[in-house]
């Protein structure tokens, strides 16, 4: 029986600090699992429609996107890529071997863990930016999955700088073992599921 949960971050980082929802328009820029399944992609570049980054319709794996956030002066703008993700065996593997005191997952859940990209395109020249890994969840069998405490792989996802600036880095999680495809939510307004943006990991 799956309870439900309630996604609850920590430190909401891009919902404060992008300071704003997305801009309607959107410019397109940015693992079939069995047991163990591990995924890795160049980053590629695709045109995407206007409902890709939704939970029915995910970001495909290893595209790049942009989304330009309002709020600012000038708005800031931001690319992200899902460049590599591993769940089941695998994920559980790296996610012991990041750290030993890593608890194994719960019955019936395993690890996901993704590499991602995060470029701040544009944006206030003055100010930095400052995120990490608090921004982003997993999406499993239909639920935004509670968050637990996981050391993830090095280098851990973690950004501060101004636009141009470019961050790497990994993120791990929770999911359902018997989910073939779980997500990765880039999560940009915790109290309304219409801004955040979901990626595939297959």
């Amino acid at each position: 029986m799956r309870h439900s949960v309630l996604l609850s971050l920590a430190m909401f980082c891009l919902g404060i600090l992008v300071s704003g929802k997305p801009t309607s328009a959107q410019t397109p820029c940015p693992i079939t699992p069995d047991a163990a399944a591990t995924s890795e992609s160049a980053t590629a570049t695709a045109t995407l429609a206007n409902d890709v980054g939704t939970r029915l319709n995910p970001v495909p794996f290893g595209t790049k996107i942009s989304r330009t956030f309002a709020g600012s002066n000038p708005n800031k703008t931001w690319e992200l890529t899902v460049v590599k993700a591993s769940f089941g065996k695998d994920g559980e593997k790296a996610v012991k071997a990041a750290n030993q005191f890593n608890d194994a997952p719960v019955d019936g859940n395993t690890n996901l863990v993704a590499y991602v990209q995060l470029k701040y395109v544009s944006g206030p020249s003055d100010k930095t930016v400052e995120l990490d890994a608090y921004g982003f969840s997993a999406y499993s069998d239909g639920q935004i999955m509670p968050r637990v405490s996981i050391v993830p792989p090095k280098p851990a996802f973690s950004f501060k700088g101004f636009p141009g600036a470019t961050a790497k880095g990994w993120v791990a999680f929770q999911v359902f073992s018997d989910d073939p495809a779980p997500e990765l939510v880039w999560v940009v307004d915790s109290s309304d599921d219409t801004y955040n943006i979901y990626f595939a990991t297959k």
